[in-house]
């Protein structure tokens, strides 16, 4: 059977120092990382540094390895992840990327007006957490599994939450996390990325792109540079989730019972932002809804993400649900990949992490095409 392959975009927590080096063994990349001008030194944890660094490690992963990869069914991304994803699809170029990442990461700092944390909590479904998180001012903004989600919300409001926790009998740990991404915080950064989004230049995409806040695939349709989504309808959404809209705390859930066949909690702890799923639509390419024309979706899903949870949880089990058999995580870091085979051992998970060589990486493509 020819193998369905996933790539796997990370987002922020697993950037390093050497983030850079194993891609620089192509000589392509290593240009393109010469032209985009990017430091993996300092504080590579700001969002100011990460969000465009972590983009820029990932598209000059895939241009080292896309000739010698077998052509993708499906690209997810995390967080700011997602954007990496429509890069490695093809429906962005890769600077204008690093560029929307830069201002992805400008309007969520404004966002910024009091101190903001996030923290991770295992033990505890986030059905059972909402009105535990809510009394201290936070929301989920991930659910990775059905006992381990990441909270976020204002700093001088974290130890106490996190006591709370542990009084009923769970865990939390605090990251090195300075904005509450994925929650009602972000709200005001929803409407200005959009504009963002709808002023870049849009490809038609090679693969579909998992959306991080329902799990449902979205393709860019048709080249353009106005995508089918009004300013309007984003700014709804903003204010949507400022309210916490039909989500209780900042939560969403599928009506049908999550399947108990993995726990990534562990994994999720290290990962500064990141989500779960709900909505998957069935084995079908398109969204529940259809396809906006050109790149509504796209817009639509990387905009109002800054302000929801990212559904992770359910975004593995479309990925499994799509028939994937083999999924290849960009970097930089493994977490993603060994949360995907932590839930579904049947897809074969690997990240560039795991090797010393390009060479080596390309063998391992060679082995699943």
């Amino acid at each position: 059977m020819r193998s369905r392959l996933l790539i796997l975009c990370p987002g922020q927590g697993g950037q390093h120092a050497a983030m850079f080096d194993l891609a620089r063994g192509d000589a392509r990349a290593a240009a393109l990382l010469d032209s985009l001008a990017i430091a993996a030194d300092g504080d590579i944890f700001s969002n100011q540094r990460a969000q465009p660094a972590i983009v820029a490690a990932g598209l000059a992963m895939w241009m080292a390895l896309r000739e010698h990869c077998p052509a993708p069914a499906l690209v997810a991304g995390y967080s700011i992840g997602e954007l990496t994803a429509y890069g490695v699809a093809g429906a962005l170029d890769i600077p204008q990327a690093v560029a929307l990442a830069r201002r992805r990461a400008e309007l969520m700092d404004a966002c910024v007006r009091e101190p903001q944390a996030m923290v991770a909590i295992t033990g505890l479904s986030a059905r059972t957490l909402a009105p535990m998180l809510a009394p201290h001012g936070f929301h989920v903004a991930i659910e990775t599994s059905e006992h381990s989600v990441i909270a976020g919300g204002p700093a001088d409001a974290a130890h106490a939450l996190m006591q709370s926790v542990a009084a009923a009998g769970a865990r939390a740990q605090q990251l090195p996390v300075a904005v509450a991404s994925h929650t009602p915080a972000m709200a005001s950064a929803v409407a200005p990325f959009a504009d963002a989004l709808r002023a870049a230049s849009w490809r038609p995409s090679a693969a579909p792109v998992l959306g991080g806040i329902d799990a449902a695939p979205v393709r860019v349709t048709a080249a353009t540079t106005k995508p089918a989504i009004s300013a309007a309808a984003t700014a709804a959404a903003a204010a949507a989730a400022a309210a916490g809209a039909g989500a209780g705390a900042g939560v969403a859930h599928r009506d049908s019972a999550h399947r108990a066949d993995g726990d990534a909690g562990q994994a999720a702890a290290g990962i500064a932002s990141a989500g779960s799923g709900a909505g998957q639509a069935g084995g079908g390419m398109a969204t529940s809804g259809g396809e906006t024309p050109g790149a509504g979706d796209a817009v639509a899903h990387l905009s109002r993400q800054l302000a929801e949870p990212v559904r992770w949880m359910d975004c593995m089990d479309a990925m499994a649900e799509q028939g994937i058999t083999a999924a290849l995580e960009l970097g930089p870091g493994a977490a993603l990949s060994k949360m995907l085979a932590t839930r579904h051992p049947h897809i074969e998970c690997r990240s560039v992490a795991d090797f010393r060589t390009l060479d080596g990486i390309k063998r391992w493509l060679e082995k699943i095409a």
